[in-house]
């Protein structure tokens, strides 16, 4: 059983059997601005992985090219400079108010499309 994700959530303390936690009644509350969990908190979640371009805007007015749901990446627009030549050519072939960039936790930048294409490759071995 997952955990409640309500601020106000009852505390429990001590040791309980699992039949005696406490089982949120009200809605989750895993969403973005492009969808949402239909469940109740005390159920799985049923809210699939969003893959739209996050909306978020930066201090410096760009806008975010990461995908809804992920950490936020650094400004592609501001340290163009000191991007891969790969990435550089991306961004450049592309108009960046639309592009999706993923980065992994080991700094790498990959197009959406390009990381979607190897992980179906992968899926097909």
């Amino acid at each position: 059983m997952k955990l409640c994700d309500h601020s106000d959530e009852p505390k429990m303390n001590g040791h309980y059997d699992q039949c005696d936690l406490y089982q949120c009644p009200r809605y989750c509350l895993n969403r973005c601005r492009h969808t949402r969990c239909e469940q109740r908190c005390k159920l799985e979640c049923d809210r699939p992985p969003c893959n739209e371009k996050c909306s978020r805007r930066f201090e410096c007015e760009h806008y975010c090219n990461g995908i809804c749901g992920e950490p936020c990446i650094d400004c592609l627009k501001c340290r163009e400079k000191d991007l891969p030549r790969e990435n550089r050519e991306a961004i450049r072939g592309q108009n960046m108010r639309y592009a999706t960039f993923v980065q992994l936790e080991c700094g790498h930048l990959f197009k959406t499309n390009v990381l979607d294409e190897h992980v179906e490759n992968f899926k097909k071995k």
